[in-house]
């Protein structure tokens, strides 16, 4: 799967404000990057899974907590596609990427940075957590990306990028250096 399903529509009107970044959403991409700051229950996780539906590439979205991960899958279900069923190409496991996957920051930073098996030959010198001064040295961390890659993510979507801790801020710094997707903070 390349592109979000046909179909897939927000089934309530756009507040003004919405509307109007919505409007100007090329513009807002012109860096690749669109942020979006506005209080709480302003409508800013609809306008996210809006931007990426309309980016249409696959998308990985990071949350700070599990609460929150799993809102926007909820949000998505509920407000454009209307079901409960939560469809086959959403993920919520870092190790088996969808077309859409959502997972926390410190999911994504554990898992690329799980210390390898002692006596593990593949590993070497390289071995386990090594996120200072900004080398990623796990092999977890290759095995992640390749599968963020194969899978074609595009999109990065970042919620409340204010809760990150340092070291999850070097993982997600190394993901996007890799991965050069379309970024969207909300």
């Amino acid at each position: 799967m390349k592109v979000f399903p046909e179909g897939i529509r927000f089934k309530y009107p756009w507040r003004q404000y919405q509307q109007r970044v919505l409007d100007e959403l090329e513009l807002h991409l012109d860096d690749s990057h669109l942020h979006v700051v506005a209080p709480p229950g302003s409508g800013k996780t609809v306008l996210g899974l809006e931007a990426a539906i309309r980016i249409n590439k696959p998308t990985l979205i990071l949350s700070p907590t599990l609460t929150i991960r799993n809102q926007w899958i909820e949000r998505l279900c509920e407000l454009f596609l209307d079901t409960d069923i939560v469809p086959h190409w959403i993920s919520t496991e870092i190790r088996k990427p969808a077309f859409l996957t959502a997972v926390t920051y410190q999911g994504l930073h554990a898992a690329c940075c799980l210390n390898s098996a002692p006596g593990d030959a593949e590993a070497g010198d390289d071995a386990g957590e090594n996120i200072e001064a900004g080398t990623v040295r796990s092999k977890h961390f290759e095995e992640i990306v390749k599968g963020f890659q194969d899978i074609g993510i595009g999109t990065l979507v970042v919620d409340e990028a204010h809760h990150l801790r340092n070291e999850w801020w070097n993982t997600l710094t190394k993901i996007k250096e890799r991965l050069e997707p379309i970024k969207i903070g909300v």
